[in-house]
């Protein structure tokens, strides 16, 4: 049986591998969005309070990042989406785009679950927008900003003299998200790539929501 699982998951691999990780589909450029599941590209709530369902702690910062270097020392609570199921009800899936590490689904890799599952290909093109881990290249970037967005504020009013007060009301989070074009996605895992021999999940890793998924491009259609 071992054995069995052993060959599935070599022909997984070299199905990751020989796939490429961007494609030219006539004047459209495509970035492969891979899904180790053994279930496909599933939707599925990103927080649900029902029972056996996954839930995740992340939230979506509604900002759009459109350079690599882009710094944001604070955003407004108004901003931030906060998932639940019933009022901000998000559906989708966590995938990978272009290039990541398949190392992470080994016995010994933060994604063991995964050892067995099979390597969903599909592709989007590279205008799309999609939901990031919010964090840059590196981890190592100078004076603690490694976040694209820092802060997130609120504001209340001071019973005292009736002014608007601004606090700091608490630290965004690496595994939060923010929205960035694909085409900027390749480019931050390029940059990252440079002083990394492997992709980190932080950078590899993107959430794609029910209407994403059901825009994928299936490999066999591109020529």
């Amino acid at each position: 049986m071992n054995f069995y699982k052993e060959i599935l998951r070599k022909v997984r691999n070299l199905k990751v591998h020989i796939s490429s990780p961007i494609k030219n589909n006539g004047d459209i450029r495509l970035v492969r969005i891979t899904r180790l599941a053994k279930d496909g590209f599933t939707i599925n709530p990103y927080f649900s309070f029902k029972e056996n369902a996954y839930t995740h702690s992340g939230k979506f910062i509604d900002v759009t990042i459109k350079h690599l270097d882009t710094f944001i020392e604070k955003v407004t609570k108004s901003k931030v989406i906060i998932p639940d199921d019933t009022v901000n009800l998000f559906e989708g899936c966590h995938c990978f785009c272009y290039k990541f590490d398949l190392d992470q689904a080994k016995q010994s890799g933060n994604l063991y679950f995964r050892e067995w599952d099979k390597a969903n290909i599909a592709y989007l093109p590279s205008d799309e927008v999609v939901w990031v881990n919010n964090i840059r290249c590196t981890k190592h970037s100078p004076l603690g900003t490694h976040r694209y967005v820092n802060h997130i504020t609120a504001k209340y009013i001071n019973p005292d003299n009736g002014e608007q007060v601004e606090m700091f009301k608490e630290l965004t989070a690496d595994i939060d998200w923010v929205k960035m074009p694909l085409s900027l996605a390749v480019k931050r895992t390029d940059k990252h790539l440079i002083d990394n021999k492997k992709v980190d999940e932080q950078i590899s890793q993107i959430y794609l929501t029910k209407e994403q998924i059901n825009k994928l491009i299936s490999n066999k259609f591109i020529f």
